[in-house]
């Protein structure tokens, strides 16, 4: 669904660092659309898309920092982009990461959610392939519990995985 910028913000209730969002339908702000560039447009379309195949996949206990991992994944973001943004900066625990990203309106505390999230599941689709990633979905909409499905696929569950890769971003 097409919204003008406020009928957006209305509807949606959306901090203005939104671009668009997925909830249960993919909606987006009208506001721009004809001068945006081609390509950003086809990034923010594919993020919320992505979205609605991981719930219509593994249902709706996906975490925010996996469903924005393997959206962030699928638009195209690159890690180096994601490790400038986290560069100095302490990362989140895990734990931070679990509640929905766009209720929060602190957008530099959101830049960092985003990128962690996606650097994680980026290290894990590298480490097994994004054919991991699909195969994890898969198992947990088939009633697999997350952890249990991780730990089949990745060798540990997501809190020892993540740690593990917070670990790795000190160095």
């Amino acid at each position: 669904m097409i919204y003008p910028k406020q009928a957006f913000a209305n509807v949606t209730g959306a901090h203005k660092w939104v671009a668009a969002l997925y909830d249960g339908k993919i909606r987006v702000p009208a506001e721009g659309l004809e001068r945006a560039d081609a390509r950003e447009v086809k990034r923010v379309l594919t993020h919320e898309y992505t979205h609605a195949l991981v719930k219509s996949i593994a249902g709706s206990g996906i975490p925010a920092w996996l469903h924005e991992g393997i959206a962030q994944l699928e638009e195209g973001r690159s890690r180096a982009d994601a490790r400038t943004t986290l560069a100095g900066k302490e990362l989140p625990q895990l734990e931070d990461l679990k509640g929905a990203f766009i209720k929060d309106a602190d957008a530099g505390r959101v830049s960092l959610r985003y990128a962690s999230a996606f650097d994680f599941v980026a290290s894990l689709a590298e480490r097994r392939g994004h054919t991991a990633i699909a195969e994890l979905l898969d198992k947990v909409g088939k009633g697999d519990k997350l952890d249990d499905a991780a730990a089949t696929i990745f060798g540990s569950g997501f809190p020892q995985l993540f740690e593990d890769w917070r670990q790795s971003q000190a160095r």
